[in-house]
């Protein structure tokens, strides 16, 4: 440890703008008056003593050669188990040493488990300061978030924890990962009844990174219980946060992010989308570009869509003419939406050719879809999704008057087509989704990027929804299955093993979903 003199206590946006800070707590007055978003204040016994032992062992790592660093690679699924999670958990500017040479260095200068589970959020779980479509809050912010509030950093240590030990199928590393989440979540509870710490926008990342680790710790249905808590109490931090006259550009940030997985628990528990999310959403739509307006007007018919399921769960709906019209006009509405999309957001299907970065049995029967980046293949996951949920809803009204009035044949094979061809192009997205890591080059020669393990964290639903329906025994669900346990696996997933019991009807679907998405699809010979 090396004394560093007195540093300025002032905020970094008053030591860039080179401006006396005031230190007020939450947030100084230069920033209110600038209308910055404040990233607080350093700790002073960290500014004045600083840790020299990074540069020690870099100094170190220069003195021992090291083999080509090959982590942002995912192999075929016949490599051994253990190397791929080493691969997965290990930052790429700490290759492996080549064989012959002295190892003993990376134990001796071994991180603690906290810093190796932050560590290992960061470099898998956090989209790199470089992506264009800054939709979810990047490294750099969560690393400010992380330094700012306490809650945070725990939050992220039990993430990292329990990737850990996911991937290493270790209990350990899961017992101190639930400990980390105790904290978080003690030090969460105490901002939300603090008046001047619940409307700052690390409260919130809290709060998600919370929902988060509930799903990668998921083990039991009761998890999935626990991240809804999280969504709904988000949520409802959410109305508090409409009385603020402006937001920052992080808090929309914020927003959609927690937007998405409000709307995803509205479809899993058949509930209408809360009326502050629609009002904000319009608020958002105001800060977006042009080019990005396409997925706001996405989440507005997947909105409609939640609402007819939550209308058919309240009142029944027994006009079953009434739910296929309604039904009819949201799909029409879908498939405009996508017919009207700009070249930024097209795809291309591709013929595996034995490509070095993906393995045979990561495509879909030898095919897979390629898409300008992350961001755009999950648009097309969240639309396909919800034309799947619609056309389940023709499909099942249908089933009772079919029998009676054959003159409904076509709508309904009309919506059982959609929902096979549907539920393809989402498991053809999955090896885009979860090929290479966030932060990696792309395998394909357009520069575009994959998504890697956040990939795989936000193709879940969609690939469960896709799983479960199609037929039993059959190659796709097969295929989705595997999908789903290698998530698990390789990327520290705990919610995709419990998915996969599901589909494979070892747990009952209420043990993830109110909604029955494979309602029709449990016997083997599917008939009317």
């Amino acid at each position: 440890m090396v004394y560093c003199g007195k540093p300025s206590k002032g905020c970094a946006n008053c030591r860039k703008r080179k401006i006396r800070c005031d230190q007020t707590e939450p947030s100084c007055l230069q920033c209110q008056r600038a209308w910055f978003s404040c990233p607080g204040y350093r700790d002073p016994i960290e500014l004045n003593f600083r840790d020299q032992s990074k540069d020690i062992i870099q100094k170190a790592r220069k003195s021992v050669p090291h083999a080509k660093d090959e982590s942002h690679i995912i192999k075929p699924d016949k490599e051994n188990k253990d190397s791929r999670y080493k691969r997965i958990l290990r930052p790429s500017t700490c290759p492996e040493p080549k064989r012959g040479h002295n190892t003993q260095i990376n134990y001796a200068l071994s991180t603690s488990p906290t810093d190796q589970s932050i560590c290992v959020f960061l470099h898998n779980y956090a989209p790199d300061d470089s992506v264009v479509v800054k939709v979810y809050l990047t490294t750099s912010q969560i690393v400010s978030h992380a330094i700012s509030s306490h809650a945070v950093r725990c939050a992220v240590s039990a993430i990292g924890l329990a990737v850990i030990a996911n991937t290493r199928n270790e209990p350990n590393p899961m017992v101190e990962a639930r400990e980390k989440y105790a904290t978080a979540l003690r030090l969460t509870n105490m901002a939300l009844k603090n008046e001047r710490k619940y409307l700052q926008d690390t409260t919130l990342s809290a709060v998600l990174l919370l929902g988060m680790f509930e799903v990668m710790a998921c083990g039991a249905p009761k998890s999935v219980e626990n991240w809804q808590k999280h969504i709904i109490g988000a949520a409802a931090l959410l109305q508090i946060w409409e009385s603020r006259q402006n937001l920052t550009f992080t808090g929309v940030q914020l927003f959609m992010q927690l937007r998405l997985a409000v709307m995803a628990n509205c479809l899993r528990t058949q509930t209408h989308v809360p009326a502050t999310i629609k009002r904000l959403s319009r608020f958002a739509t105001l800060n977006r570009s042009e080019e990005n307006i396409h997925s706001e007007n996405l989440v507005s018919l997947v909105a409609e869509v939640s609402d007819l399921i939550a209308d058919m769960k309240s009142d029944g709906m027994p006009d079953f003419v009434e739910v296929i019209q309604r039904a009819r006009d949201i799909d029409e509405g879908l498939y405009a939406w996508s017919l009207n999309l700009s070249s930024r957001w097209k795809y291309t299907v591709h013929t595996y050719s034995g490509s070095q970065h993906l393995g045979p049995n990561h495509t879909l029967n030898g095919y897979y879809h390629l898409y300008p980046d992350i961001w755009a293949c999950n648009i097309w996951a969240y639309y396909r999704t919800a034309r799947i949920l619609v056309n389940l809803v023709i499909r099942d009204r249908l089933i009772p008057p079919l029998k009676m009035q054959p003159k409904w044949q076509n709508i309904f094979d009309a919506a059982r087509v959609n929902i096979e061809r549907l539920s393809t192009d989402i498991l053809l997205s999955v090896p885009f989704s979860i090929s290479l890591r966030f932060s990696s080059s792309s395998f394909n020669d357009s520069g575009s990027r994959a998504g890697g393990c956040w990939g795989g964290y936000s193709i879940l639903w969609p690939l469960y929804v896709a799983a479960s329906v199609s037929t039993p025994d059959s190659p796709n669900r097969k295929w989705a299955i595997g999908r789903l346990e290698y998530i698990g696996h390789s990327m520290g997933i705990g919610q995709a093993f419990l998915m996969a019991k599901v589909v494979r009807n070892e747990l009952p679907h209420e043990s993830l979903s109110i909604y029955d998405y494979c309602r029709s699809y449990r016997s083997k010979v599917w008939t009317v």
